[in-house]
Formats: structure tokens, C-alpha cells, sequence
């Protein structure tokens, strides 16, 4: 025996059922399209920030450089450099508060280690004037103090800091997102250090 009009209803069902079932896996791929965009933002970002940090480390060093090659030689063309390098410091500096503003802990880092980078190079710049003034022995001086290479041991280190605590803040976002087969998310997590 045959229910009339039983086709039509199955179509419809069936359609429908596809339709719901499309439509579920739309908003899926749309919830997790949207988190690997986000997951993509926060990478691009801590890769920008940690190349902002290396730029400021190898700015330094080559500032250094500058400085040193002056007061070895008192040929002018060292301070170029010098020059070039301080003041790239200042705006990378910058641009670094912006990049981590809404991080209270990266932005107190950030401080601790700009207020020394802005010590060091008032150094490097009170060294130059020292020999200018035909004072190379006491710009020397300075230079071979171990507080001078301090500064710049302790520059270095909170910027590796500042490095390595913004990509623990970025690791969990990108790894969260991207599935790891056969491996718990505990399991990830002794893993990875989460």
C-alpha cells in the first residue's frame, strides 16, 4: 500500500535535512575559518614584534660600533653610523610601545629595557663628546668599565626576555587551532610547555 503523496515529503525532508545539515557545516567552517584568521593575526603579530626586538638589539650593536670605531680611530665617518643606528632605536622603541600596549607585562619590560637602551646611549654619545674635546683616555675609560658592558649584557638579555615572552603569548592561540593528530590536549600541552 502506498501513502500518496509520500514522495514529495520524502524530497522535501531530504532537502531540508541536507539544507540543516550544509548549513551546520557552513557555520563550522565560517567559526573556524574565523579563529585561524584570528590565530594568523596574533602570529603576524608576535612575528612583528620579535623582529622589531631583533632590529632594536642589532641597532644597538651596530650604535656600538659606531661609537668604538670612533674612539679607536677619531675618523668622523664612524659617527654616521652612529647617528643612523641611535635614532632608529628611538622610533623602533616606539613602535614597540604600540605593538605591546595592551600587554601590562610586555609594556613593563619593554620600559625596564628601553629606559636602559636610552642610558647606554647617552653613554655611547657622552664617550663621543669626551673625545671631541680631545679626551680619549677618560672615553676609554668608560668604555672598559664593567658597568658599560653590563648595560649592554642586560640590553640584551630583556630583549631576549621580551622575545621569548611574546611567543609563549602567541604559541597556545596559533597551536589551539590547528589540530594535532593522536595527541590529548593535555599531552600537547606537556609537550609544548602550555
Amino acid at each position: 500500500m502506498k501513502i500518496p503523496h509520500s514522495r514529495p515529503i520524502l524530497v522535501s525532508f531530504g532537502l531540508a535535512s541536507t539544507a540543516l545539515v550544509m548549513c551546520a557545516l557552513l557555520l563550522l567552517e565560517w567559526k573556524d575559518g574565523t579563529a585561524a584568521v584570528e590565530s594568523f593575526e596574533w602570529v603576524s603579530h608576535t612575528l612583528e614584534v620579535q623582529r622589531e626586538l631583533a632590529t632594536v638589539e642589532a641597532k644597538m650593536s651596530e650604535a656600538e660600533s659606531g661609537q668604538r670605531g670612533y674612539l679607536l680611530t677619531g675618523q668622523p665617518a664612524f659617527l654616521g653610523p652612529f647617528t643612523t643606528a641611535a635614532k632608529d632605536v628611538r622610533a623602533r622603541f616606539a613602535n614597540l610601545r604600540h605593538l605591546v600596549g595592551d600587554n601590562s607585562g610586555q609594556r613593563l619590560r619593554l620600559q625596564a629595557v628601553e629606559a636602559l637602551s636610552l642610558a647606554k646611549l647617552a653613554e655611547f654619545d657622552s664617550t663621543i663628546k669626551l673625545e671631541r674635546a680631545g679626551k680619549r683616555d677618560a672615553a676609554v675609560g668608560i668604555v672598559r668599565t664593567t658597568h658599560s658592558d653590563s648595560t649592554m649584557t642586560s640590553i640584551r638579555y630583556g630583549l631576549q626576555a621580551l622575545t621569548d615572552e611574546e611567543g609563549k603569548a602567541s604559541f597556545p592561540v596559533s597551536l589551539g587551532n590547528l589540530p594535532i593528530a593522536g595527541i590529548a590536549g593535555d599531552q600537547q600541552a606537556a609537550l609544548f610547555g602550555q
